[in-house]
């Protein structure tokens, strides 16, 4: 199992910063792989965290972060690091000074605690009647006889799962949804093929009759699972689908000892699910 943050994986990195963001220049510091820091930038923009564009939660040591401030300063270039939990943002600010940075954009990002709990108790919690109800309609989808869940968790089956997902992504948000522009695409499913090799990406697909009707996309490390997207058909919204696949998700996740991470975005749903939050923010030097 990958043990760190599976948003800084090497293959995370690496198909962000040769596929999305080609023109990137990359600085990768320390010698440990699920503790380095890593920034890039483009040439006269901030420098910054790679991976932040598609990522959740990027936490480096303070000491790195720093770091980098200093690179920006002597190459008097603006830095924007995105996503820092909102507790190393705030430490970075006091560090450089109100002066000099400043904490923006700073957004929910709910996570599921289960801790030593079963699903069982997680779900009797008395402020959880709502996700008990969703829980309990999500079961019985699961448990009908034409329905059943595959998981693809290797690389040669996770490329063609995540292809469903996109396929169901599209079906499910029609043109509202820029997450799997063409460069998104590629670069997800290039860095899926090669973390699912070490346990740090898999896709749940939902299927009914053998027809793929719903799919999630997990990222893991950790000790958590990390939700990053979803797609589902709405051809049968009536049975609940994309709630059903959640639901089996955060039920695996929660057998397996993980915390569920629901990533950034305060919409109703997460709050239904969520025991905790776990608020992301961006720092930005603002003088010199």
């Amino acid at each position: 199992m990958w043990p760190g943050n599976p948003f800084r994986h090497p293959a995370w990195l690496a198909a962000h910063t040769e596929i999305l963001e080609p023109e990137l220049r990359v600085e990768r510091w320390g010698n440990d792989p699920h503790d380095q820091a890593v920034t890039a930038h483009a040439v006269g923009g901030p420098l910054r965290l790679a991976g932040d564009r598609l990522s959740d939660r990027l936490d480096p040591p303070l000491e790195a972060l720093l770091r980098a401030a200093e690179r920006a300063e002597a190459r008097d270039q603006p830095l924007r690091l995105r996503r820092l939990p909102l507790t190393t943002a705030d430490s970075l600010a006091r560090k450089l000074g109100a002066d000099r940075a400043t904490v923006t954009d700073v957004a929910a990002s709910p996570t599921v605690r289960f801790a030593a709990s079963t699903w069982e108790e997680y779900l009797a919690r008395p402020e959880a009647r709502r996700s008990r109800r969703i829980a309990a309609q999500a079961e019985r989808t699961l448990a009908e006889p034409s329905v059943r869940v595959e998981v693809a968790s290797d690389p040669d089956t996770v490329f063609d799962a995540l292809e469903e997902l996109v396929r169901l992504h599209h079906l499910r948000f029609k043109d509202r949804s820029e997450v799997f522009t063409e460069e998104k695409h590629a670069t997800i499913a290039a860095a899926a093929m090669v973390m699912s090799d070490d346990d740090a990406a898999s896709i749940r697909t939902l299927l009914i009759d053998d027809q793929p009707v719903a799919a999630v996309f997990l990222l893991a490390g950790e000790g958590a699972t990390w939700f990053h997207q979803t797609g589902w058909d709405p051809a049968f919204a009536d049975r609940s689908v994309g709630r059903a696949i959640l639901v089996d998700a955060m039920r695996d996740a929660c057998e397996q000892g993980r915390d569920f991470h629901l990533l950034t975005g305060d919409h109703e749903y997460k709050q239904w699910w969520a025991t905790d939050d776990q608020p992301v923010a961006t720092v930005e030097l603002t003088r010199w």
